[in-house]
């Protein structure tokens, strides 16, 4: 949804729904034409269809030391990669950003007990859950 002011501080609400959005991350904008004929963009609106993370995986699975995240990403985005232990506290997190394709993310164990885990993947919003065992 894109709202738009004009000159006279009147607001307007616009509502589209695209018929065949891309996997992934959507932008919009409004142009908007004046009586005069001249014309300017609204701001952007980013709409994300569908998963950005796909084909997830942690390796090696079991692990200790390290692991890598690897997954593929159907747009360029901020996310976190987040490693929850058994009792569900978070133990490490670290910001990445995604590119379209394939993408790694190396994941430190050293310290941890070992036992089931959870990787947690964000990108774009939407979580995918993995998960790991640790071995020692």
């Amino acid at each position: 949804e894109l709202a738009a002011t004009g000159g006279s501080h009147a607001s307007a609400e616009y509502h589209f729904k695209d018929a065949a959005p891309l996997t992934g991350l959507n932008r919009y904008r409004l142009r908007l034409i004046k009586a005069d004929g001249s014309f300017a963009y609204s701001g952007e609106a980013a709409v994300v269809h569908g998963r950005l993370v796909a084909e997830a995986v942690v390796r090696p699975n079991p692990a200790q030391g390290q692991a890598v995240v690897a997954f593929q990403s159907a747009a360029e985005a901020e996310g976190t990669v987040e490693l929850f232990d058994p009792a569900g506290r978070l133990r490490h997190s670290q910001r990445l950003h995604a590119q379209p394709g394939y993408n790694e993310a190396a994941l430190p164990l050293a310290g941890l007990a070992e036992g089931a885990y959870t990787v947690r993947i964000t990108v774009g919003g939407t979580p995918v859950h993995l998960r790991l065992a640790v071995v020692r």
